[in-house]
C-alpha cells in the first residue's frame, strides 16, 4: 500500500506535469514560428520529417543569389527521403534546381557532383572538375569541404582532415571544417600537423576552445591551459541548457537540504551545504586533470571492444570521478567533526556529488537529445548517491564507527564498480544495456535510502518532495525539448528511457515511503 505521505503529493505532481505539458505544447509552436525558413527546414530534417523539409529546402534553393550550403542541405535531406521511396518519383524537383539556367557554374558543378556522390554514381568529368577547383589558388568555395566529406565516407580520415583544413585555411566561417580536421589530428596524435595548422591565422581563429586547450596541455603551456580552460568547459552551452541545468540543480539541492534537515540548524548547515556544492563543482576539474593524465600516460580510452571498454569505464571513469569527489569532500571533515553528525556528512557528500553532476550536465547535450535527457534525468541522483555513501563511510571511519574493518574500502569499491557499469551500459547505445543501467541506479538508491533509514529521527516529507522534484525536472526537460523539436518528438525523446525510469520511481516510492 502506498504511504499516505506520498499519496498526498499526487495532486501537486499532477499539477506540475500538467503545467509543464501545457508550457511545452505552447512553447514548441511559438519557437517554431520565430525561426527563419532555414532553421525550420533544419528542424524538420532533425525530426525525420524529410518530405516536409524537402519542400522548405526547395523554396530556399530557388532564391537568388544561390546558396550552395542550402543546396547541399537540400541534397542531403533528399538522400534521406529516398531511402524508403522510389527515387525516380522524387528526383525531378531536385534535378530541376541543379539545372536552373541562372545557377552559377561553380554552384551547379558542386551540386551536380555531390548529388552523384549521394546516388553512388558521380560523373567522371564532374569529379575531375571538382578536384581541379579544389586545388586551384584560391580554391572554389566548399569544394574541399565536399571532397572531405566524400573521403570521410570512404573511411579515409587522414585525407578528409587535410581537405577540411584546406577549406578552413582558405575561407572564414568554416569552424566545422577546422574543428573536424583538428579532432582527427588529435585522435591520430599528429601534433606537429596541428601546430602547423594553428600557425595559420584564419584557420586558428576558427578552432574551438577545446582544441586549443588540448594543444596547450600537450605543449605543457600552463598559461594557455589557464586561458582556455573555462571557455572549453562552457563552449556550446546555450542559455536554455544552462537554465535547465540550474533548475535541476536547485531541485536536487533542495532535496539534499531536506535529507540534511537544513532548517533545524540553518546557520551552521546552510554555509556547510553551499560549500559542499561548490567543492563538487571543483571536483569536475580534478576529474578532467586525471582523465588527461590517464589518457596520456596509461592510454585509457574507449576501444570499441566490450571487455576493454568495461575496464575503461570502471578503472578509468569510475575511479577518477569517485576519487575526485571523495577528495573534494575531505576539506569538509574538520567542520563536520566539530559541528556535524552522520546526517550532515551524508548531506554534504550528496551535495558534492550534486555539484559534480550540475557541472557535468551541461556537457550531456552534445550527445543528442534522447541520450542527453536520459542521462540528465538519472545522473544527478547517481552522483548524489555514490558520493553520499562514500561520505558516510569516511565519516564512520574517522569517528571509529565502522561496523566491520574495511567498510570504507568496500564502499569505495562498490560505488566505483556501480558507476563504471552505469556508464558502460549507457555508452553502448543498445536499448537492452541501457535498461541494465537502471538496475545499477536502483541498487545505489536502495543503499542510499538504507543510510537515511539508519539516521535518528523521522524524515518527514522526503519521499513526497522527492517525487515532486522528479516531476519538476522531467517537466522542465519536456519544455526544453519541445522548444527544440516540438512537443511530439520531445515526448518521444523523453519516453525512450521511461521504462527504466518507471522501475526507479517504483523503488523510490517503496523505499522512501518507508522512511
Amino acid at each position: 500500500m502506498i504511504d499516505p505521505r506520498i499519496r498526498s503529493a499526487t495532486p501537486v505532481i499532477l499539477l506540475v506535469l500538467a503545467v509543464c505539458a501545457l508550457a511545452g505544447a505552447l512553447v514548441g509552436p511559438i519557437v517554431a514560428r520565430g525561426r527563419g525558413p532555414l532553421d525550420r527546414a533544419r528542424s524538420l530534417t532533425r525530426t525525420g520529417r524529410f518530405a516536409e523539409a524537402e519542400q522548405a529546402y526547395l523554396e530556399l534553393a530557388g532564391q537568388r543569389p544561390a546558396s550552395l550550403p542550402v543546396i547541399i542541405e537540400l541534397l542531403d535531406n533528399h538522400a534521406a527521403l529516398v531511402v524508403d521511396a522510389s527515387p525516380g518519383a522524387l528526383d525531378a524537383p531536385v534535378d530541376a534546381v541543379l539545372a536552373a539556367p541562372d545557377l552559377p557554374p561553380g554552384v551547379a558543378l558542386l551540386g551536380r557532383w555531390w548529388l552523384g556522390v549521394l546516388r553512388g554514381r558521380p560523373r567522371d568529368d564532374d569529379a575531375s572538375a571538382v578536384l581541379a577547383a579544389a586545388l586551384a589558388d584560391p580554391p572554389l568555395p566548399w569544394a574541399n569541404h565536399l571532397l572531405g566529406r566524400e573521403a570521410r565516407h570512404e573511411d579515409d580520415d587522414e585525407r578528409a582532415a587535410e581537405l577540411f583544413a584546406r577549406e578552413a585555411t582558405a575561407f572564414d566561417d568554416r569552424r566545422g571544417d577546422a574543428n573536424a580536421a583538428c579532432q582527427q589530428w588529435i585522435e591520430d596524435e599528429a601534433w606537429p600537423r596541428l601546430r602547423e595548422a594553428l600557425s595559420q591565422p584564419r584557420f586558428a581563429r576558427q578552432v574551438s576552445a577545446g582544441v586549443r586547450m588540448q594543444d596547450a596541455l600537450r605543449r605543457r603551456d600552463w598559461g594557455g591551459v589557464a586561458r582556455w580552460f573555462f571557455p572549453s568547459q562552457y563552449e556550446g552551452a546555450t542559455v536554455p541548457i544552462l537554465l535547465l541545468a540550474a533548475i535541476s540543480a536547485c531541485v536536487w539541492f533542495a532535496l539534499c537540504a531536506v535529507v540534511g534537515r537544513a532548517r533545524d540548524r540553518l546557520r551552521v548547515r546552510a554555509p556547510l551545504f553551499l560549500a559542499a556544492f561548490v567543492l563538487g563543482i571543483g571536483s569536475t576539474y580534478v576529474t578532467m586533470a586525471l582523465a588527461i593524465a590517464e589518457q596520456r600516460f596509461l592510454g585509457l580510452a574507449e576501444k570499441g571492444q566490450a571487455v576493454l571498454d568495461l575496464i575503461y569505464f570502471v578503472v578509468g571513469v569510475g575511479v577518477r570521478e569517485e576519487l575526485s569527489k571523495a577528495l573534494l569532500f575531505l576539506p569538509l571533515l574538520p567542520a563536520l567533526r566539530r559541528w556535524g553528525s552522520r546526517r550532515e556528512s551524508l548531506a554534504c557528500g550528496a551535495l558534492v556529488g550534486l555539484g559534480f553532476a550540475a557541472e557535468e550536465n551541461v556537457g550531456y547535450f552534445h550527445m543528442g537529445l534522447s541520450t542527453a535527457l536520459s542521462r540528465f534525468l538519472t545522473a544527478n541522483f547517481l552522483h548524489i548517491s555514490t558520493t553520499g555513501l562514500v561520505a558516510v563511510a569516511v565519516d564512520d571511519a574517522v569517528r571509529g564507527r565502522e561496523v566491520r574493518a574495511g567498510d570504507l574500502s568496500r564502499t569505495l569499491m562498490l560505488v566505483v564498480v556501480a558507476h563504471g557499469l552505469y556508464d558502460f551500459f549507457l555508452s553502448t547505445g543498445s536499448a537492452d544495456t541501457s535498461f541494465l543501467s537502471m538496475f545499477v541506479f536502483v541498487l545505489l538508491t536502495r543503499r542510499f535510502v538504507d543510510v537515511i533509514r539508519s539516521l535518528p529521527g523521522r524524515e518527514g516529507p522526503l519521499a513526497r518532495w522527492f517525487l515532486v522534484g522528479l516531476a519538476v525536472v522531467a517537466g522542465s526537460s519536456f519544455v526544453y525539448a519541445s522548444a527544440l523539436v516540438g512537443p511530439g518528438h520531445a515526448a518521444t525523446a523523453l519516453l525512450e528511457g521511461m521504462f527504466g525510469m518507471a522501475i526507479v520511481a517504483f523503488v523510490f516510492v517503496r523505499e522512501l515511503g518507508r522512511v
